[in-house]
């Protein structure tokens, strides 16, 4: 596959590479370091499920009750959606925090 035809995900494999994380290590350290670059690698710490069939992202939201997830990634899926599901989340979880941690007063002062 050359690097610009789009990805499609068939297996926890796709995931690994899609977010540079060795495929080869054994699963359970492979779903570890997957974890880790999710949360690191995006705004909002966002975290990872993993299922036989498919993957699920999603965010808890810092400073409030809410948090925001995806409807399950289910194999195989293109390399679109996953980015298009990060997005979503990533923008969601902004919007919430900043309702929940920013005052009228706040934009009071902004403006």
């Amino acid at each position: 596959m050359d690097e610009n035809t789009p990805m499609i995900f068939t297996s926890l494999k796709d995931v690994a590479i899609y977010f540079s994380v060795d495929e080869t290590l054994p699963e359970a350290e492979v779903k570890s370091l997957i974890e880790k670059n999710v949360y690191k690698f995006t705004d909002c710490g966002a975290w990872i499920k993993f299922m036989d069939n498919g993957i699920e992202l999603g965010s808890i939201v810092e400073g409030s009750d809410a948090e925001v997830s995806s409807d399950p990634l289910i194999y195989p899926f293109p390399e679109i959606d996953i980015e298009e599901t990060i997005d979503y989340i990533e923008r969601e979880a902004s919007w919430l925090w900043t309702e929940a941690n920013e005052s009228e007063d706040d934009y009071e002062a902004e403006s």
